[in-house]
């Protein structure tokens, strides 16, 4: 007992006794002489608690907190001693590098921004390029909707509407980052989609059945990445989803109140859909919260969602995070039918070793004509989807250069959607899909 009353002794000392800007000088520098970061971030922390604050105490909690990889926390206090003495080339790379290892890119090249070009040669900080990233993604998906379909039945007493059930989908994307200016990113999409689905329709009796139909979707993405100010974001994005239904083939079926008939066919049709999205992200120590409006048009409805997003970093850097998202959508369908849907999605993504990460997530909430990651997503696919979850991993191959690998699950409900102004979507069937996707990431 009498070992552990006078650790408790010594490891309270700094709480009881007054200190003084003197003191807490000698003995940072002490602390620091020696490498004993854990003493500086103490001690300096009590300091600042009773009101003691200078330029050497925040440059010394600074790189202690740096060489303790908790690069919020450096980043804090660097920019802090910074601001008293802006001049000093050892403290502007501390800062730098702080930032750069914390993730938040356009800070670091807001602050580079300031320095000579022999500051910046001698640090290694590129010039600024047409091209910062490239991305390019492809993703195959299929379902296991053959029983699903093999057990369709018709409803005869139906109203007109119509069911679609997704089969399986291909997708390929590519997409560039260009810093405009330091406090200007633009990032723009491209995605080509085909999507085969099951769809039967009912119109004035008659039926309609085509069980390979087939979407083709042109997409483009543009988002531009606004600096307002210290850690405060502003993204602006338009997504234009292209939507072509080819000459569709099928049959007329039979039944009690429903006209048999020869192979018939639709017209091939397009149309052009919408999401519009406005998000603001302030980033603070170990935190960045966010919050994001979208308004859209997709497949003939009106749909308007809100997000709030936090993501947590418990290290103070970018090798744990957790990434959180709680999204309420309003959706006006066709027919004049609301919907109000609430959907939660949660993600936690770490290092696991120099070169390797991963992340798993789960989305828990009806997803239906609804959209993430500022819009550049959008799950506009006729069914819905009631629960996704998946698994990533990416391994980087050089400081410029990583792959990765997604498997995604998914659990769909498809509905018949009565065509009627009173109508509303019933007669559920559940069934489930998965996806794999692959990805290059290349930073120029």
């Amino acid at each position: 007992m009498s070992l552990l009353f006078l650790f408790l002794l010594m490891n309270g000392i700094y709480a009881q006794e007054k200190l003084n800007t003197s003191l807490v000088d000698q003995q940072t520098l002490a602390y620091a002489r020696e490498g004993d970061w854990d003493g500086v971030t103490k001690l300096g922390k009590e300091a600042l608690r009773q009101g003691i604050d200078f330029y050497y105490l925040r440059y010394r909690m600074g790189v202690a907190w740096y060489m303790k990889k908790n690069y919020h926390q450096a980043a804090h206090h660097l920019h802090k001693a910074w601001e008293q003495n802006p001049g000093d080339p050892l403290l502007q790379e501390y800062l730098y590098f702080s930032l750069v290892f914390s993730g938040r890119e356009m800070e670091a090249r807001h602050f580079a921004s300031g320095m000579s070009g022999q500051e910046r040669s001698q640090l290694g900080i590129p010039d600024d390029k047409l091209i910062e990233k490239i991305h390019v993604l492809a993703d195959l998906g299929s379902s296991d909707d053959q029983k699903v379909i093999e057990d369709f039945s018709l409803d005869p007493w139906a109203p007109d509407g119509s069911r679609f059930i997704s089969r399986s989908h291909r997708v390929f994307q590519i997409g560039l980052l260009h810093p405009v200016t330091q406090g200007l990113s633009v990032y723009h999409v491209y995605t080509h989609t085909q999507k085969d689905h099951f769809v039967y329709s009912l119109s004035d009796g008659t039926g309609f059945i085509d069980p390979d139909s087939r979407s083709i979707l042109n997409q483009y993405y543009l988002s531009g990445i606004w600096r307002l100010a210290r850690n405060f974001r502003l993204v602006t994005a338009l997504h234009y989803i292209h939507v072509t239904l080819p000459e569709q083939e099928g049959e007329l079926p039979g039944g009690p109140g429903v006209p048999g008939g020869p192979l018939a066919a639709t017209p091939a049709t397009t149309w052009g859909d919408y999401v519009g999205s406005l998000a603001l992200y302030r980033d603070m120590r170990y935190l960045t919260v966010g919050l994001s409006a979208h308004s859209s048009k997709l497949n003939e409805g009106r749909q308007h969602q809100g997000d709030l997003l936090l993501t947590l970093y418990p290290l103070g850097n970018p090798s744990l995070y957790i990434a959180s998202t709680l999204s309420f959508q309003q959706e006006t369908a066709e027919n004049e039918y609301q919907t109000e849907r609430l959907v939660f999605f949660q993600l936690i993504g770490g290092q696991l070793t120099s070169r390797l990460w991963v992340e798993g997530s789960l989305t828990l909430g009806d997803m239906n004509n609804f959209v993430r990651y500022d819009g550049a997503l959008v799950f506009n696919a006729m069914d819905m989807i009631r629960q996704q979850a998946g698994v990533k991993t990416t391994l980087t191959l050089s400081s410029r250069l990583a792959v990765y690998a997604v498997y995604t699950a998914y659990k769909h409900q498809s509905q018949y959607r009565p065509a009627f102004f009173e109508g509303q979507p019933f007669d559920p069937l559940n069934f489930s899909s998965q996806t794999i996707t692959g990805g290059i990431i290349w930073d120029l």
